[in-house]
C-alpha cells in the first residue's frame, strides 16, 4: 500500500516538473519573438489626468517629446516640446502638473500652422481648456 502511494506522488511530481519545463520553455521563446517584433523607442514621461476618461500623455519617441490628448475615441499629437525646456521637468513633478498643463495649453495655442496647411485639432484642447478653469 505503502509503495502505491510512494509511486503515485513521485508520477505526480514528475509530470508537474514537466508541465513547469513546458511552461518556462513557452515564456522564454514568446520573450524572444516580443523582443524581436518591438523595434519602436516610446517611453511615457507623464501622464496628467484632466476628467477620468481625459488625459494628456508626454511621451518621448526617439528623440521627439510629444504632448498627447487622449481620450475613449481619440488619440490627437497636441504639440512637440523641446526637450530642454522646463516643462517637461514640471511635467514630471506631480506638485506642478497643474503649472506644466497651463503651459502646454498655452504652447499649444501659440503653435504655428503645420508644413501641409492645417491647424492642430484643436477641440481636445477646448476641452481641457474647460476642464482646468482656464
Amino acid at each position: 500500500m505503502d509503495a502505491n502511494i510512494l509511486q503515485s506522488f513521485g508520477v505526480l511530481i514528475l509530470a508537474v516538473g514537466v508541465i513547469a519545463g513546458v511552461m518556462v520553455l513557452i515564456k522564454k521563446i514568446t520573450a524572444q519573438r516580443l523582443e524581436a517584433k518591438t523595434t519602436i523607442n516610446l517611453n511615457v514621461i507623464s501622464k496628467i489626468t484632466l476628467q477620468p476618461k481625459n488625459h494628456l500623455f508626454v511621451v518621448k519617441v526617439a528623440e521627439k517629446l510629444l504632448v498627447l490628448g487622449v481620450t475613449d475615441n481619440n488619440i490627437n499629437i497636441l504639440t512637440e516640446l523641446d526637450p530642454d525646456d522646463s516643462i517637461v521637468s514640471q511635467v514630471a513633478n506631480p506638485k506642478t502638473q497643474a503649472t506644466a498643463a497651463a503651459a502646454i495649453l498655452n504652447k499649444v495655442a501659440a503653435a504655428p500652422k503645420r508644413a501641409d496647411n492645417t491647424t492642430t485639432n484643436l477641440s481636445f484642447m477646448n476641452f481641457v481648456k474647460s476642464a482646468i478653469g482656464k
